[in-house]
């Protein structure tokens, strides 16, 4: 603490409206200025985003790095894996997206995984539905990142009515 306080040469306060703001100007000085004092904070390069990929049926992916020409959508930045997995299994889980990693083809189907036959994704690798119906699908994940909650009430909507024909009350409630 000493070392540090003695190679301080200014203290600067910026002021910020709300604190999300202030979290994001902290990441970004950091990310700048890489300070070596900085064990407790936040490692730029042990970052994970959540890329909603550019191919033909999109999937949701966790990456390292952040490119743009990569990706439909970033999300992030995540301080562990863990949590980049549970911002991607949440959103999957309201808007069928894809999360697996094999690449699909457009002219030629293979078979659907597991959570295809769970109804937590449309199938797109076997063709269910077609690539227009799927990339709707893939909106719906940018509108809810974009802050569009109709698509998080549509399917937690559908999601009650599914549970309570199956008499699932309490879940349903």
């Amino acid at each position: 603490m000493e070392r540090m306080l003695d190679l301080t040469a200014t203290v600067r306060a910026i002021p910020c409206e709300t604190e999300f703001e202030a979290l994001v100007r902290e990441h970004r000085m950091l990310v700048e200025h890489k300070p070596p004092f900085n064990r407790m904070g936040v490692r730029p390069e042990r970052n994970v985003w959540l890329r909603l990929t550019d191919e033909a049926f999109p999937r949701l992916s966790i990456v390292r790095e952040r490119h743009e020409a990569r990706g439909l959508m970033h999300l992030g930045p995540f301080a562990s894996r863990t949590d980049a997995e549970l911002a991607r299994d949440c959103i999957a889980s309201f808007v069928p997206v894809r999360t697996c990693q094999e690449p699909i083809s457009v002219r030629k189907p293979r078979s659907a995984c597991a959570l295809a036959d769970m109804g937590r994704c449309e199938a797109p690798c076997d063709h269910r539905i077609g690539r227009d119906t799927y990339l709707d699908t893939a909106a719906g994940v940018l509108a809810l990142c974009d802050g569009d909650g109709q698509v998080l009430a549509d399917a937690l909507e559908s999601r009650q009515h599914v549970l309570a024909a199956a008499e699932r009350f309490e879940e349903a409630a």
